[in-house]
C-alpha cells in the first residue's frame, strides 16, 4: 500500500479475489481511501472478485488498474442487492479524471442491475477494454446519466474496443445509452442487444437497442458494431436539440428493425448526422428519420424513411424506390446500378454561379455539348469544335423579343452554308386558316 504515492491495491484492504469471498466492502475502502488522497490508482489483480452489493467510486480523479479483460473479472454473487456493478457516484459537480485503461470483465451473472453506472462524467473520462456479459435485458451495460447539478450536460467521454452482450430473455434496454452528453467517441465498441446468434426469425427477442443516445451532442462512432437488436442505434431529442452524430465503419448484423432511428419531441430537431455506409451481415435495418435535418446518409439500398418534418437532408441510395416520405423535402442521389447507368437527382438539380453557369455533356463519339445561362438571360446550347478549340452556338432562347418574333434562334443550312436566325411570325392565316407561318431569313 502506497496511499501517498497514490497507489492501493485492494489486496492490501482485505479484498481476496478467490472466487468465491465478497470482496465488496474491501474494494469500497480502497475507494473511500483513494478519495481522500485526492485520486490515484486502485490496482484490481487477476483473479474474480465477488461482490454483494455495487463497487462504488465515490470522487474523481481515480483510475482502476487491471491485469486484462481476460483475467480480471468482476461477477456478483447469488446474494447481490442493487442495480449497479460499477457506480461512478457524483459527489461533486462533475466526475474528472476516471479512467479504466488495462481491460476488465464484469459478468453480470443476469442480476437486475447496470454494468457501469456513470452520474455526470465530465471530461478526461474512458474506458477501454470493458467487457460487459450476461447482462440483464432491462438493464444497460454502459449506463451515462447527468443528475441535478451545477453541470447541465456530462462530456468528453472516450470508450474504446468494449463490448455488451445482454444475456438470454426478452428487454427493451439498451447496450450503451447516454442521457445529455456531448463530446462522445466510440471506438470499435460492440453491442450485442441480444444473446449472440439469436436468429431474425424470433422478432420478438430483438427488443433491445445497441447504441441510445438522448438530448447528446457531439457523438463520434468510429469501427464499432451493432448485432441481434430491434434498433442499432437511436439519436433523439427530447429536452433540447439533438446536434452532431457521425457514424463511420460500421457494421450492422441481424438488425430486426432499424439501422438508425431519428426522433424529437415537439419543436426539438435532429441535426447534423452523417452516416457513412454500413458494412451488412444478415441484416442492416432500415433508417427510420424523424424530425432530422442538415443531415447526410449513405443508406445504399436499405430502405429510408423521411418523415414529414425531415427536410434539408441528402440521401445516398443505390435504389430511388427505398427512399420513401418527404422526399421532395430533401435531396435523394441514386447512384448508377444493374438496371440502371448514371446517377438520378430527385426533383431537381440547382447551379448557383456567380455569371454564366454552364452544363456539359461528353460523349465519347461526339463533340461535346455545353448548355451555358448567360448573365444576359439568353439559354444557350453549344457545340465544341475539337479543332478549333472553340464553343459554336447551336440554339438559343431569348430572354425578350420584338412583336411578330419567337424567342428562338435556330441553327440552318442554306446552299451549303451553315446560318443561325431568329424565327419570326407571319401574318393571320398565312399558313392557313387558323395558323401562322414561322420564317427564318433566306
Amino acid at each position: 500500500m502506497n496511499i501517498k504515492a497514490g497507489f492501493i491495491n485492494i489486496l492490501d484492504c482485505d479484498a481476496k479475489v478467490d472466487g468465491y469471498s465478497d470482496d465488496t466492502e474491501g474494494i469500497n475502502l480502497a475507494m473511500k481511501m483513494m478519495a481522500a488522497n485526492g485520486g490515484g490508482t486502485v490496482i484490481f489483480p487477476a483473479g474474480n472478485i465477488r461482490i454483494s452489493s455495487p463497487i462504488i467510486i465515490p470522487d474523481s480523479g481515480i483510475r482502476i488498474q487491471t491485469a486484462s479483460s481476460y483475467l480480471t473479472r468482476i461477477t456478483p454473487l447469488d446474494n447481490f442487492e442493487g442495480d449497479k456493478i460499477l457506480y461512478f457516484k457524483n459527489k461533486r459537480d462533475g466526475n474528472k479524471g476516471i479512467h479504466i485503461d488495462d481491460g476488465l470483465f464484469i459478468n453480470c451473472n443476469s442480476k437486475k442491475a447496470h454494468g457501469i453506472y456513470v452520474e455526470n462524467g465530465y471530461d478526461q473520462f474512458s474506458f477501454r477494454n470493458v467487457e460487459i456479459r450476461n447482462l440483464h435485458p432491462d438493464y444497460v451495460g454502459f449506463h451515462f446519466v447527468c443528475e441535478q447539478s451545477a453541470l447541465t450536460v456530462g462530456q468528453t467521454i472516450l470508450l474504446e474496443n468494449c463490448f455488451v452482450e445482454h444475456g438470454s430473455g426478452v428487454g427493451n434496454a439498451a447496450c450503451y445509452s447516454f442521457d445529455k452528453y456531448q463530446e462522445i467517441n466510440l471506438i470499435g465498441c460492440k453491442a450485442f442487444a441480444n444473446k449472440a446468434n439469436t436468429k431474425l426469425d424470433k422478432v420478438s427477442e430483438l427488443s433491445s437497442t445497441g447504441f441510445q443516445f438522448v438530448d447528446c451532442r457531439g457523438v463520434t462512432m468510429t469501427g464499432c458494431s451493432a448485432a441481434f437488436a430491434h434498433n442499432a442505434i437511436v439519436f433523439t431529442a427530447n429536452t433540447r436539440n439533438a446536434i452532431g452524430l457521425t457514424v463511420m465503419g460500421q457494421t450492422n448484423e441481424s438488425i430486426a428493425d432499424k439501422a438508425l432511428k431519428t426522433d424529437a419531441v415537439g419543436t426539438l430537431k435532429v441535426s447534423h448526422v452523417t452516416v457513412l455506409p454500413i458494412r451488412a451481415q444478415n441484416g442492416t435495418g432500415k433508417y427510420d428519420l424523424n424530425k432530422l435535418v442538415l443531415s447526410t446518409v449513405f443508406s445504399s439500398n436499405e430502405a429510408v424513411e423521411l418523415n414529414a418534418s425531415s427536410f434539408q437532408n441528402m440521401i445516398f441510395t443505390a435504389l430511388k424506390e427505398a427512399v420513401t416520405g418527404s422526399t421532395s423535402k430533401n435531396t435523394i442521389i441514386t447512384s448508377a446500378n444493374a438496371l440502371k447507368n448514371g446517377t438520378t437527382f430527385n426533383d431537381c438539380i440547382e447551379i448557383d454561379a456567380d455569371e454564366n453557369p454552364n452544363i456539359v455533356f461528353k460523349n465519347k463519339d461526339q463533340a461535346m455539348i455545353r448548355v451555358n445561362y448567360k448573365n444576359t438571360g439568353e439559354l444557350v446550347i453549344q457545340k465544341y469544335d475539337m479543332s478549333t478549340k472553340i464553343w459554336s452556338d447551336t440554339f438559343k432562347i431569348l430572354p425578350s423579343f420584338a412583336n411578330n418574333y419567337t424567342g428562338l434562334i435556330v441553327p440552318y443550312r442554306v446552299d451549303g452554308v451553315n446560318k443561325m436566325g431568329q424565327i419570326k411570325v407571319g401574318a393571320i392565316d398565312s399558313a392557313g386558316t387558323g395558323h401562322r407561318a414561322l420564317m427564318i431569313p433566306n
